[in-house]
């Protein structure tokens, strides 16, 4: 049988008080007779990515290049959601993981995972079974314990509750910048205050009237406090509801995600034709053979080749080739983009003729 489970994220400030919570949750779980026997594991960033190997990678990824790979912060945080992943998986029937790529995990961020959230396994054989409490069997509870300032990154695991139908639920830890920023002084190993005012600048909490996806979410003041029932009512209204994988959802997300990559290839088009137009120009003026009069009929000619470009572009009589579609984001500004080569050898070649 398939187990329950709900995946909890936890966002908010350093120090604002998200493993307090995510602590008394676990004791809450473990101990009150009134409440759903729930295994809870509590994966904490801070345990598995400490923060000195987090600043590392982040001036790393300061100094990364342009090469469109993911910085080592980003992946060592995709390694530490494929743990997540992998527990979950787990908990499936055996016959329903064959699908699943073992292949993608590291297991030296695995064992770090393992001891985190108190799992007994073998990191190394993916046919080894979660040390799940088999007495509490009204559910799996993995709680998220992370800063998750972005809401993209909350909703990687939303993706993930999706893709294997878990519940799914949100609880952003408030509290002010000046409290963040005097608690956490009073721990051992402190980030440093631009790092928390930067945060709270960019910091995004759970909007459910604009996204849907983030219904099941709550403020907990860690100042004022809050109701603890309201907490727990959370977690059983996503334990209780699923998010449920629809395939006419995922199709809808495709050609979503094609319209905004067409729309966004022929801004990108567009902007390069200009560039083009815009040094071909310069070098008229420069090389001083051409009149006033003569550089406005050359202008002139330059747009109309570009607008005819744009045109057979938007109108799909000009086909790109299939290197053009990757990394279109940035084409215009990068020279050496497969669009920016492609479209400089026909605005040139359509100009000659």
């Amino acid at each position: 049988m398939t187990s329950r489970i709900c995946i909890l994220v936890l966002s908010g400030f350093p120090a604002s008080g998200k493993t307090t919570l995510a602590k008394a949750l676990q004791e809450f779980y473990k101990n009150s007779i009134q409440a759903s026997n729930f295994n809870c594991y509590h994966v904490c960033y801070d345990e598995i990515l400490s923060s000195n190997v987090e600043q590392k990678l982040l001036e790393l990824r300061g100094k990364a290049d342009h090469s469109g790979k993911p910085s080592q912060w980003k992946e060592y945080r995709r390694k530490i959601l494929r743990c997540v992943e992998h527990l979950i998986t787990m908990q499936q029937p055996q016959d329903d993981i064959f699908s699943y790529d073992f292949i993608d995990i590291d297991y030296e961020v695995m064992e770090k995972f393992r001891v985190c959230t108190g799992l007994q396994f073998a990191v190394t054989d993916p046919d080894s079974l979660m040390d799940v409490d088999e007495e509490k069997n009204d559910g799996i509870l993995i709680i998220i314990d992370d800063n998750m300032y972005y809401r993209s990154m909350r909703y990687e695991y939303y993706q993930m509750a999706k893709k294997y139908e878990c519940g799914f639920a949100e609880i952003c830890v408030a509290c002010s910048t000046e409290s963040s920023l005097q608690r956490n002084h009073t721990r051992g190993h402190h980030v440093a205050d631009d790092v928390i005012i930067s945060m709270a600048s960019r910091f995004e909490p759970p909007d459910p009237t604009g996204n849907a996806w983030e219904i099941n979410s709550l403020i907990w003041n860690t100042e004022t406090g809050g109701n603890w029932m309201d907490v727990t009512r959370l977690i059983d209204r996503a334990m209780n509801n699923p998010v449920i994988h629809s395939p006419q959802e995922d199709e809808d997300k495709k050609q979503a995600d094609r319209i905004v990559c067409s729309t966004n290839l022929l801004h990108q088009s567009d902007q390069i034709l200009r560039k083009l137009v815009a040094n071909r120009m310069t070098e008229a003026k420069g090389c001083g053979r051409f009149k006033k009069n003569d550089l406005k009929s050359f202008a002139a000619c330059l747009n109309k080749v570009r607008t005819r470009l744009l045109a057979d572009l938007k109108k799909g009589k000009l086909l790109l080739p299939q290197q053009c579609n990757h990394d279109v984001q940035n084409a215009s500004k990068n020279k050496t983009s497969p669009l920016y080569v492609y479209l400089t050898d026909v605005f040139y070649h359509w100009h000659s003729r």
